[in-house]
């Protein structure tokens, strides 16, 4: 594989990010194969090195990895047309990638929304930070973690968006990077525990070749798979139903697949009985303070002797 050629990163790092601690990336970091870099290649987008490029081309002779990118994004961006039209003001995003640039349009919200983009690609979130600074991700706050830490996540949550209002939870393009030893279901559920009713939740997820005719279909995603892992990226295809079961007690809003290879769910939060964090949270702000009780007129309160 070529080389490739840090300054076409570099070049769009800052120095010292506008929030946060510095972006300190390793030469590794620029010479392994990038999932963002990768999904971002097959958008159409120009954040990704040269052996991004390769391996995506590499790739793209088997799975047609451009339709996975061109459904991912499509979903998402209709998700967020609702829940921002729904009166969603809020976003966080999880492994949000490259803010590739078909996608720019769907992310440069209007005044008054707010994201947390959480990715643990530290050259996302350098890009991210100089995108914000250029005003084409307004709105938007990068922070480097991993989704799996939950803790972490939802602390930088609790600072930069209100989780006793409605959000966007955003995981498209994420979980199938997960293995089944993170347990991937039991993430999304904490985070999914932690939104107040009225929030949307929209996921994506690589799913098993289920066309009975479709032999060709099914290798060339065994072949996607085998070339992630070589490279050092975690790739999984789960059932429809797995996925769709992570939603849990949501109210369904869109669950289909967008190809044989593809599954796009969507929910929102209807059930305000449920205890969750965020529900103890708005019952504390509603809870009235007692009030003192009046005295009697023409009384006065003496000390006891």
């Amino acid at each position: 594989m070529p080389e490739p050629d840090p300054r076409v990163v570099l070049r769009l790092l800052p120095a010292r990010p506008r929030r946060g601690r510095v972006i300190a990336l390793q030469r590794s970091d620029l010479e392994a194969v990038s999932a963002a870099g990768v999904f971002d290649r097959a958008a159409g987008g120009s954040f990704n090195l040269g052996i991004d490029r390769v391996f995506g081309e590499r790739a793209d002779q088997a799975f047609p990895l451009w339709r996975v990118a061109a459904a991912t994004l499509s979903f998402a961006a209709g998700v967020r047309h609702d829940a921002i039209t729904g009166g969603v003001t809020q976003i966080l995003h999880l492994g949000c990638g490259m803010p590739t640039a078909p996608a720019w349009e769907h992310t440069m919200f209007p005044g008054g929304i707010r994201e947390l983009a959480v990715d643990a690609d530290p050259v996302v979130i350098g890009i991210r930070h100089r995108q914000a600074q250029r005003e084409r991700l307004r709105g938007s706050t990068p922070a480097c973690i991993d989704i799996r830490d939950i803790c972490t996540v939802l602390d930088t949550a609790r600072q930069v968006l209100d989780l006793t209002q409605p959000i966007l939870l955003q995981a498209t393009g994420v979980l199938d990077h997960l293995l089944d030893d993170d347990r991937p279901g039991e993430v999304l559920a904490a985070y999914r525990g932690a939104l107040a009713p009225g929030s949307h939740l929209a996921l994506s997820h690589l799913t098993p070749y289920d066309d009975p005719d479709g032999s060709d279909g099914h290798a060339a995603l065994t072949s996607l798979l085998r070339a992630y892992q070589d490279a050092g990226i975690p790739l999984t295809a789960r059932a429809p139903e797995v996925v769709d079961s992570w939603l849990g007690p949501l109210e369904a809003r869109g669950r289909h697949r967008a190809a044989p290879y593809l599954h796009l769910a969507s929910g929102r939060i209807t059930d305000t009985g449920r205890d969750t964090p965020a529900s103890r949270a708005r019952r504390r702000q509603r809870r009235p303070r007692p009030r003192p009780r009046p005295r009697p007129q023409g009384t006065t309160r003496t000390d006891d002797a």
